[in-house]
């Protein structure tokens, strides 16, 4: 399986230092050896949890943390998107 490098991108309160926005970037491999240099933005992969993730603050992890002790589809999700074997 061929998996193409990606980085999230975070956008940050200036003041309190927490987390407001995040886009995830790929970079195409192939496109790349075709001399198309770009990153082009794909899934908000932490949108998928929206239900229960209100925003990207530390207490929201924490209860998305918390929700994989009872949720197993939440779990499965998040290894699958977690490894990029995701639809």
């Amino acid at each position: 399986m061929q998996v193409n490098p990606s980085v999230r991108v975070f956008k940050m309160d200036s003041r309190h230092h927490l987390p407001l926005e995040s886009k995830v970037l790929e970079f195409n491999i192939d496109l790349a050896n075709e001399g198309i240099f770009a990153f082009k933005e794909i899934e908000n992969k932490p949108s998928t949890f929206a239900p229960i993730m209100k925003d990207l603050s530390p207490v929201s992890y924490e209860k998305l943390s918390e929700s994989f002790l009872t949720n197993n589809t939440a779990v499965q999700l998040f290894h699958s998107l977690m490894w990029k074997h995701g639809p």
